[in-house]
């Protein structure tokens, strides 16, 4: 009974000394040897009393400082409502934790640690008083970090810092008084006393790495956006490794804070991935200036698995800013090349280049001067991409549009894991390693491009102002190397007609007064010089049918010329196009001569001004046989020379030599560039319609001999009677008859046709 009531005086002397924080009574008692046995239910028993006593208190007095009422002025006291609500939370633990502290020290004489304890009551104290989160104590915090960061930063920066560059909340704790050394100080012992608390982890963690990650963003986008010809990730690694680390050291105080940069990093690739993503069209228009930030975007995709957002990001960035009508085809074509070579850095498998461009292929295929652009941009003067790849002369094309979408055995490698699969869009484009090549296989037809090179050959040739072809044979070998030497035989007939033109020319220049002098017939007199080019019909592209009369003076020397050709070449004739070609006329006016390179129709109709200084519209198309509209447009050349001036509408005059004025400059070149609406050659589509209704008729014929034929029989007879459809294929044909089943001009049953 006695130990009894020893033990119940113990515990009461015990208890009262912990609820009073009486140090020297729990001294008192601490020596004896039992009481190590009752720690652990003198320790449940305190921890279950400052529960319901102590920390309701100051939970509610904690709180009071972030109560609704004072949401609306969150910003204005913010930091001294952050320091002061968690100093006093620090003092109340701390007074709370240190009789259960002593009582534990004094009984085991240090020998224990008392670390358990510690956690123990920090987490009991965590659970009561942050037993739910308001938004006001989240906002609070995030701008306390803040400002703590931007403290930092400013103290630990080589430039001096304006006032009106810092932060607004920060001026007005500087306008109050507070200094940036004092409030670093408060800002140290903010983290000191909550990471003893240890509530870093469980309260402040989210908030602080949130102000983190938004100053990454912010300095990044401050310090890398539109820096496209420079490396920015090793400065910003730098930056976070000398400043935001060290930071963090003073937020977390002892903590191992090294985990922590890994996080950062991934966010510095992320933020960086996503600012040069949305930039990448521009970076694309500057390369290869830019291929600085296109390897460090490779190296964000390969951190951050940023190969289908960057992919579908630039592909809609294509359809709305490049690929509407208002773009030229040849800027498309440049951004496209530009593209490749990009892409191909960004992503070696050519996985995101397939994706991405899909829809500039698709666009180009649409667009009819798509090839002419291309073939133009390859026998350019200028040093440009596609000019350069034809130069180099190698990687034959003639068999890309028979290549299948994978890479020979040899060189086949597989897609990344991450590869982007979507139907009708992943063709294998990506696989062909030459930009050339990939332009060409948007059509998928060889013809197509060498008739468009020989269109394109056709009008140089017709605007030579001599018989130089050498820079022509040029290109020519190097795309016959390209292309393949059947593809383009029409072209080497061409130049051929052109060198046989000149030496013809010369020849009848040579032998005209001979040859007026043997026959006594002044009809083979040419009075002017004239230079024809005689083309053989069935190898150059079809012509534009203009009709024009020429003046009878200037129709009388070509007459004679074709005489001229007749007795040279026995059996064969003349039949002249007068409104091709160029003529070099010189005019006397205001006391000066200047020469001219203009079309026929645009010399006759000056010629005619020789004539009377007065000419009606309708009197001059009743004199060349044009139509009106097309002598408005070509007199108005003259207008702008200032050479005639319209007096009334639909009459033209001849300026006098007082009323001429300085007349502009301009070259042959101008009037080619001013004629060009006047295309001399059927377009290339123009000729496929023809081919198909050609087709047609043949197809016509058979299916009337033979009442049905299926579509392989149809493909190959057309071969074998026409030579121009040795590169048809099945799925071209097929394309072609379905049509005319739509039309109703023709039946398809069990894979038969039949009309």
């Amino acid at each position: 009974m006695a130990a009894n009531l020893q033990y119940s005086e113990l515990w009461t002397n015990l208890t009262t000394a912990l609820k009073h924080n009486n140090l020297t009574a729990l001294k008192d008692v601490s020596g004896r040897n039992d009481l190590q046995d009752l720690f652990h239910i003198i320790s449940c028993w305190y921890l279950d009393y400052i529960r319901g006593n102590m920390l309701p208190k100051v939970k509610e007095h904690f709180w009071e400082s972030f109560s609704t009422s004072q949401d609306n002025n969150l910003k204005a006291n913010n930091w001294e409502r952050i320091v002061t609500s968690f100093e006093y939370l620090y003092r109340q633990l701390q007074s709370g934790l240190a009789p259960i502290v002593f009582l534990h020290d004094a009984v085991f004489d240090s020998c224990t640690s008392s670390e358990s304890l510690l956690q123990e009551y920090y987490q009991l104290a965590w659970s009561v008083i942050f037993d739910k989160f308001s938004q006001s104590v989240i906002d609070s915090l995030k701008n306390f970090y803040s400002i703590g960061l931007s403290i930092f930063l400013i103290l630990h920066q080589e430039d001096d810092w304006e006032a009106d560059s810092l932060p607004t909340e920060l001026c007005e704790l500087t306008d109050n008084g507070h200094s940036l050394a004092g409030l670093m100080e408060e800002f140290k012992s903010f983290n000191s006393q909550v990471n003893q608390m240890q509530i870093v982890k469980r309260v402040c963690s989210a908030c602080f790495t949130e102000v983190l990650y938004n100053r990454i963003d912010e300095h990044i986008r401050d310090t890398c956006a539109g820096q496209y010809d420079q490396y920015c990730l090793p400065q910003a690694e730098s930056w976070i490794s000398n400043l935001l680390m060290i930071w963090l050291q003073d937020v977390l105080t002892d903590n191992n804070v090294t985990s922590w940069k890994n996080f950062m990093i991934h966010q510095l690739y992320k933020v960086f991935g996503e600012l040069r993503i949305s930039e990448l069209f521009e970076i694309i228009i500057e390369f290869p200036e830019s291929r600085p930030s296109l390897e460090e975007l490779k190296l964000c995709m390969e951190r951050n698995d940023l190969r289908k957002i960057i992919a579908y990001s630039l592909r809609n960035t294509f359809e709305t800013r490049l690929l509407h009508p208002g773009a030229n085809t040849n800027d498309i074509l440049d951004q496209y090349v530009s593209a490749i070579h990009s892409l191909r850095i960004i992503d070696p498998s050519g996985i995101i280049l397939d994706v991405a461009c899909y829809p500039i292929r698709k666009y180009l295929s649409s667009r009819e001067d798509t090839i002419r652009c291309i073939i133009s941009s390859l026998t350019s003067d200028t040093d440009g991409e596609l000019a350069q790849q034809l130069a180099r002369g190698n990687d034959s094309l003639v068999d890309s549009f028979n290549e299948s979408d994978t890479d020979s055995d040899d060189d086949w490698s597989p897609d990344p894991v991450d590869a982007i699969a979507r139907k009708g869009m992943t063709s294998g484009y990506h696989k062909k390693k030459d930009v050339l090549s990939m332009l060409v296989t948007i059509y998928g037809s060889k013809q197509l491009f060498s008739s468009e090179y020989r269109n394109l050959l056709a009008h140089r040739l017709l605007t030579l102002l001599d018989f130089n072809t050498d820079k022509e044979i040029r290109y020519l070998e190097l795309l016959k190397l390209k292309f393949g030497e059947a593809n383009l035989s029409d072209c080497e007939v061409m130049l051929k007609d052109v060198k046989d033109s000149g030496r013809i020319s010369d020849h009848i220049k040579s032998t005209m007064k001979k040859t007026v002098q043997e026959e006594k017939d002044e009809s083979f007199l040419i009075e002017f010089e004239l230079n024809a080019l005689i083309i053989s019909e069935n190898f150059w592209p079809k012509f534009k049918e203009e009709k024009l009369k020429l003046p009878s003076q200037i129709e009388k020397s070509m007459i004679a010329f074709a005489r001229h050709f007749e007795k040279l070449k026995a059996m064969r004739s003349l039949h002249w196009k007068y409104h091709l070609g160029l003529v070099n006329i010189e005019i006397d006016i205001a006391n000066h001569q200047k020469e001219f390179c203009v079309t026929p129709l645009q010399a006759s109709i000056i010629y005619l001004f020789q004539d009377k200084m007065q000419w009606t519209i309708e009197e001059l198309s009743t004199e060349l046989q044009v139509s009106n509209t097309i002598l408005r447009r070509k007199i108005s050349y003259w207008v702008n020379q200032g050479l005639l001036k319209e007096s009334t509408t639909d009459v033209y005059n001849v300026i006098e030599d007082s009323e001429v004025h300085n007349m502009s400059e301009i070259t042959p070149e101008d009037v080619l560039a001013e004629d060009e609406d006047a295309a001399t050659v059927t377009s290339t589509a123009d000729q496929h319609e023809e081919e198909q209704q050609m087709y047609w008729s043949y197809i016509v014929g058979m299916l009337t001999n033979f009442p049905t034929m299926e579509l392989d029989r149809i493909c190959s007879s057309l071969k074998l009677f026409i030579p121009s459809a040795s590169e048809l294929s099945n799925r071209d044909l097929k394309v072609f008859l379905d049509k005319k089943v739509q039309e109703q001009k023709l039946t398809h049953n069990n894979g038969e046709y039949a009309l």
